[in-house]
């Protein structure tokens, strides 16, 4: 058993960390936005111009940009925070993880007495913040990917008046709704600072990875390079998206069943148990005892969290 006065130690750091942390984030917000704005702005049209001049840009890059020295966990929660537009830092992604940590690992270990039975739990909580981001960027790529067939004919109705293409990118991004309004702008943007028409798409492709999207930049790339209608063909793409789209809906209806059936299975051996620790607790006690069972309780719980993935991952299917 963990010492009182450690327990109380490990509580208050995490206290003051959290409380810093909530202190901090607001004040560092505007500056972050800023310095986010300014290196999606900046680095694109650079990149082109050394590629232009012949400068060798990938040794350049690597080793005189501070962000090309810095580990792999804190490149990859940048590119995540960027992804899901989010104004926290690395720094403050990895002390929340921290930090629920080792509240958790303290206040399981307080209540299951047991090492092996805690980490599981603190590892879990401390990956709450990368769940949170990853969740969050989904949500703003699926918005992203509803918004596309609006977009494309937004695109396709503007280069059909006689705009360029940068001018119909910032008719579509002056019309259409977040997120795909900043994803047009930033990519109209580096247009016009003086990045490539096609390396400008494929970053486009880059953040926000869809397979509709990727479609419309390969097509915008050769009209550009043939020609050819540009208004018929993003038309025509419009309409293949859109049925694509219905074609999704009508398999999540088709599947709702199965689905309804996973969180069924999942939720029944929970309510059961709580309802057996009402009705006969002398029953279910030993499952939450120290000892064998409850190494078994902990199996249980994840071989069902198992079951779970499996049969929701059974029911999606690619259109």
């Amino acid at each position: 058993m963990i010492p009182q006065p450690i327990m109380v130690g490990v509580l208050g750091m995490a206290t003051i960390v959290c409380f810093v942390l909530v202190l901090w984030l607001p004040l560092a917000e505007a500056e972050r936005r800023v310095a986010r704005r300014l290196r999606a702005f900046v680095q694109a049209p650079i990149g082109a111009l050394e590629a232009q001049l012949g400068i060798p840009a990938r040794r350049s890059v690597r080793e005189t940009h501070p962000a090309a020295r810095r580990p792999f966990p804190m490149r990859f929660l940048e590119r995540l925070l960027s992804e899901a537009e989010s104004d926290l830092s690395p720094g403050a992604i990895v002390a929340a993880s921290a930090a629920l940590f080792l509240v958790t690992l303290v206040v399981a270990f307080a209540v299951l007495r047991e090492l092996p039975l805690a980490l599981p739990l603190g590892a879990m909580a401390g990956a709450l913040p990368v769940w949170w981001l990853r969740r969050r960027r989904g949500r703003r790529h699926a918005r992203f990917k509803r918004q596309l067939p609006e977009t494309i004919g937004l695109l396709a109705s503007s280069v059909r008046s006689g705009h360029s293409l940068p001018q119909a990118l910032e008719h579509v991004a002056t019309d259409a709704p977040e997120p795909t309004r900043a994803a047009i702008l930033l990519a109209g943007r580096e247009i016009g600072l003086g990045a490539s028409q096609e390396d400008a798409l494929e970053r486009l492709v880059a953040r926000y990875p869809s397979d509709d999207l990727q479609l419309v930049v390969a097509a915008i790339n050769v009209q550009h390079q043939i020609g050819g209608s540009l208004a018929k063909i993003l038309d025509s793409i419009s309409e293949t998206i859109r049925e694509r789209i219905r074609i999704e809906g009508d398999i999540k209806a088709l599947t709702a069943p199965q689905r309804m059936s996973a969180y069924v299975l999942c939720a029944l051996p929970v309510f059961v148990t709580l309802g057996l620790l009402l009705i006969g607790p002398d029953y279910v006690g030993p499952l939450f005892q120290p000892g064998p069972l409850r190494y078994a309780l902990f199996g249980a719980i994840a071989l069902v969290a198992m079951g779970f993935l499996i049969m929701r991952a059974m029911t999606k299917i690619d259109v």
